[in-house]
């Protein structure tokens, strides 16, 4: 990409897994490899969302934690 543009979007998926969303993500991360927010922190379940074309620093400036049901971003408290 060049530098000061920036192409990235979202995609919101439903699935109909016997599996709550934290679990699943958490399953694709360790054995996949694949990082994916659950939505059940943000009270929609059995949805997962990706996040297409950002840069890596991005990612990392931006960390969401989900605990117990509930999203934060460390850098906001």
């Amino acid at each position: 990409m060049a530098e000061g543009s920036c192409t990235e979007g979202i995609a919101l998926l439903h699935y109909v897994l016997d599996i709550n969303s934290t679990e699943l993500t958490e399953q694709l991360r360790v054995e996949q490899g694949v990082f994916v927010i659950a939505e059940d922190c943000f009270g929609t379940d059995r949805h997962i969302r990706i996040g297409i074309g950002a840069e890596n620093d991005y990612l990392r400036r931006r960390p969401q934690v989900c605990q117990r049901g509930t999203c934060r971003n460390p850098e906001i408290g």
